[in-house]
């Protein structure tokens, strides 16, 4: 299943590989990454592993391929002015490969204007969900305030807040991409000069992927096993991907490695599918997710006992339908 592994995404680019720990997604990897290079498709692909891999990654590499040319970003190299001259010499050098860590991965910086025309669409996207519920998107104020150390918080007023809890969800949803379109503004947290675009980077491979399933959407669906907020790392992954999509190859960008297909929620796998193929999504009419859940996923109702012990119906999503269209 290695050799078939590699050999489907050669042949198809994006993939997901959900085998279990300790069955050779790593060699899957780094062979698919090592011939496709050799065949021309990539130019330089890049590595996203944790933080204790990243010394066993690049050895693995070196034990199938001795002769590769590898950047590996430790603890030294990706500290301070390390870090830029580290990324100034990953853009510059013909490598078959970058190996970072998560932690590193989430400091490089995009494309400013790229980044602020995704965190817009966003707020356009929970802006239309908001008028969906019945509220007006107008009415929302804000007010601004900036701490000691410059840092400027966003918060919504309270005399735009709603009592309807689906609604306040959705509100939570705004506050949030308002905050981060703020600290773009500012550019804090990231390192301004060390830019992700400007790496040569063409193919991203992410491993231990569970870490970044967490991309934030709206429903109308007031169930449990439904989260619908989102991580940063999630979100900062699917920015970078997307930009991958819209500059270099849009069908080979991003390869997924996890051995926990589902870890929390079944919504896990509608974030797999926006980060995959949006575009097949999107051709279906399942960009939404309660268009995706009614399609592939049913509720069911089960007695179980609340916080206080009495027993009652709690309705869950919990299963998948439609199994065969899914995968």
């Amino acid at each position: 299943h290695v050799k078939r592994g590699a050999w489907r995404i050669i042949q198809q680019g994006n993939t997901y590989l959900a085998h279990a720990v300790g069955s050779g997604k790593t060699n899957q990897m780094i062979i698919s990454a090592m011939e496709q290079k050799r065949l021309g498709l990539i130019q330089k692909p890049m590595m996203v592993v944790p933080n204790h891999m990243l010394k066993q990654f690049s050895s693995e590499w070196m034990d199938l391929y001795p002769a590769a040319r590898l950047m590996v970003a430790d603890e030294t190299s990706f500290t301070g002015d390390n870090r830029r001259r580290f990324v100034a010499r990953a853009a510059l050098s013909d490598l078959d490969g970058v190996i970072i860590t998560h932690s590193a991965f989430k400091l490089l910086d995009l494309d400013p204007a790229f980044k602020q025309n995704m965190i817009e669409e966003q707020l356009e996207y929970m802006r239309a969900a908001y008028k969906e519920a019945g509220e007006n998107p107008d009415k929302l104020e804000f007010e601004k305030t900036t701490n000691e150390k410059g840092v400027v918080s966003v918060k919504l007023k309270s005399s735009s807040k709603s009592k309807d809890p689906k609604v306040k969800q959705i509100e939570r949803k705004i506050e949030r991409y308002q905050q981060k379109l703020e600290a773009l503004m500012s550019s804090e947290g990231k390192d301004t000069n060390v830019r992700f675009d400007e790496m040569g980077v063409d193919m991203l491979y992410v491993d231990e992927a569970h870490n970044f399933r967490k991309l934030e959407f709206t429903t109308q669906r007031q169930v449990k096993g439904i989260d619908s907020g989102g991580s940063d790392m999630a979100f900062d992954l699917h920015m970078k991907v997307q930009w991958l999509r819209e500059n270099k190859n849009p069908k080979r960008n991003l390869v997924m490695a996890s051995g926990t297909p589902v870890t929390n929620t079944l919504a896990e796998l509608y974030s797999v599918q926006r980060f995959m193929a949006p575009d097949v999504l999107a051709e279906r009419g399942l960009e939404e997710f309660d268009q995706w859940a009614s399609m592939f996923g049913a509720e069911s109702t089960n007695i179980e006992p609340d916080a206080s012990g009495k027993y009652g119906p709690v309705t869950r999503f919990n299963k998948f339908v439609n199994v065969g269209e899914l995968t």
